[in-house]
């Protein structure tokens, strides 16, 4: 990716989200609309980065996290 496309917060925000993933306990209640939300965003987005088949892949991921129970 070109350094003018690349977002400087990536890298910050994946690293909070991979502590706060450890540091706590169980699937947060909120994750399953978060997934719901997020894949209905990604459905409409004509203007994606991602190939096909890496689309379905996320679209698969998160219809996974969007059945979750909060187990």
């Amino acid at each position: 990716m070109p350094p003018k496309e690349r977002d400087p917060q990536l890298s910050a925000i994946a690293r909070a989200n991979t502590i706060n993933a450890i540091a706590t306990d169980g699937t947060p209640t909120h994750l399953p609309g978060r997934a719901v939300a997020l894949r209905e965003a990604l459905r409409g987005n004509r203007n994606s980065v991602l190939t096909g088949t890496e689309n379905a892949m996320l679209a698969e991921w998160l219809d996974r996290l969007a059945d979750q129970q909060g187990s």
